[in-house]
């Protein structure tokens, strides 16, 4: 009779992930480390548990199916602990009835095909490649009567975006700009809600309800934590090192941080001043409306002045919100911004931008409201924000929104993946403004000015800004929109 094949981790990063006590624990940013191995390996420590559950996520089907991938893998695992294999749906069965589903959410709104389910073990590949929306509404599902605390696994490489959503969970592993920075790797860290802003908090913390915070870990590895990979196949090394050199230190060394030449705004165009002057000779807020409802995109609203030829951004309102949510949030910051600053819209092609449109004059009737049809891509509108920047024309009034904004310019190559609505609020806002005659102040009673809507005679003060909208950017004035 032949020994029986023995499944186990390899020491080091690996073992830690299998081990990890974490609700919430993330493997990997790099390439090579045994990610996919240790995420299909995990809910093996149940699978003798009647009524067990596992779910493995990618975000597209092809993901889960190709050469190699995770189904693929799934059959040199599974089977060795009596599972068996059924296509439609993509799941393996044990003989205590457990099972292992792997599931695709390749649109936002595919999230809602869960509602109502209690899933023990959520094992997110790639989490990277997913949206915000679609992690937080499957933390809801992440429920367990089976007597398997429910719990979440992840994998990661660094994402191409600087301004991904992922780094509010990995910001203070990973960036080195964080107020967390450095957290040791492998450190439960715990995180509650305040709003819709993620806070920090201790072990010890409690809600109303006596229940604890969430706990997470990150556990990073590379290639030189795989000697199993190495052995097996010694050649892709030597593929990792022949990548460009971005994709290289993303994906052999770990590097969160590295981002590709040729950026279109580097944010070193960009400096930040403490007030703008008074006396603004043009100013208004713009807005960039997510595109889609419940698809996860950002909408933002950018308030931008203009003097002697300088770019005044003075604040920026930005969040996730559906149409009617971002209705309610147009409405209050066009309230605090005054009547008298006038308000930019992209108008959508057709009939339902037109009726979008008139519903926006509608609610917000009193205000300056201008709109009309965007010519061009975003690269082509940004040309003017593009123009003045280099030139050090354009300056950010201090808040709490800055950092974010920042890491998006740097980010930025023009490519429909990157990440751009504040970007194109302030390319907006400056395309409209360009249009206005310097000093036009029609409308204005007299002794006002429309220098940031502060009142004749006075400066915009950096905490004016962050005071009226900041709040609305941490979830708490303006709520319901996830924002960074």
């Amino acid at each position: 009779m032949s020994d029986p094949e023995v499944i186990r981790p390899q020491p080091g990063p690996q073992e830690a992930f299998l081990s990890c006590p974490a609700d919430i624990c993330i493997y990997g940013g790099a390439a090579g480390g045994g990610k996919t191995f240790g995420l299909l390996l995990d809910p093996m420590r149940f699978i003798h548990i009647r009524g067990y559950g596992a779910v493995v996520l990618r975000r597209t089907y092809p993901d889960i199916t190709r050469e190699g991938g995770l189904w693929d893998e799934a059959a040199n695992l599974y089977p060795l602990a009596g599972g068996t294999p059924r296509e439609s749906p993509l799941e393996y069965s044990f003989p205590s009835g457990a099972k292992v589903t792997f599931h695709h959410m390749h649109h936002a709104k595919d999230r809602f095909a869960w509602k109502g389910a209690q899933i023990p073990t959520i094992l997110w590949d790639q989490l990277e490649e997913f949206e915000a929306v679609q992690f937080w509404y499957l933390f809801s599902r992440n429920r367990s009567t089976c007597g398997v605390r429910p719990y979440q696994r992840a994998t990661v490489n660094p994402p191409e975006q600087a301004a991904h959503w992922i780094y509010e969970l990995l910001g203070r592993w990973v960036l080195p700009e964080d107020p967390n920075y450095p957290t040791a790797p492998g450190d439960l860290c715990y995180f509650t809600r305040d709003g819709d802003t993620l806070v920090w908090v201790d072990a010890h913390w409690r809600d109303p309800d006596g229940q604890p915070a969430t706990s997470i870990t990150f556990i990073p590895a590379t290639i030189y934590d795989n000697p199993a990979l190495l052995s097996r196949d010694p050649g892709y090394l030597a593929k990792l090192r022949a990548m460009p050199l971005v994709d290289r230190e993303r994906l052999l060394h770990g590097n969160w941080i590295i981002q590709p030449k040729g950026r279109l705004l580097p944010r070193e165009w960009f400096k930040v001043v403490p007030e703008a002057p008074a006396g603004l000779e043009t100013v208004g807020r713009s807005w960039d409306e997510a595109a889609t409802d419940n698809a996860g995109d950002w909408s933002a609203g950018a308030r931008v002045g203009f003097k002697d030829g300088v770019w005044y951004i003075l604040d920026m309102v930005r969040g996730q919100w559906s149409p009617h949510h971002l209705d309610r949030v147009m409405s209050q910051v066009a309230a605090a911004d005054g009547a008298f600053v006038p308000i930019h819209l992209q108008q959508e092609p057709g009939a339902s931008g037109v009726a979008r449109i008139a519903d926006h004059r509608k609610r917000l009737k009193g205000h300056i409201v201008r709109s009309r049809q965007p010519t061009g891509d975003k690269v082509t509108r940004a040309k003017p924000l593009m123009s003045a920047a280099e030139a050090g024309n354009v300056c950010l009034v201090a808040g709490p929104w800055n950092e974010a904004f920042l890491r998006e310019c740097d980010s930025w190559r023009g490519s429909d993946k990157d990440v751009d609505d504040q970007i194109d609020a302030v390319s907006w806002a400056i395309l409209e403004q360009s249009h206005t005659p310097r000093g036009d102040q029609s409308g204005v009673p007299a002794g006002m000015s429309l220098a940031g809507g502060f009142g004749s005679g006075s400066s915009a003060k950096a905490g004016s800004s962050a005071g009226r909208y900041g709040p609305g950017n941490r979830g708490s004035r303006y709520g319901g929109g996830r924002i960074r």
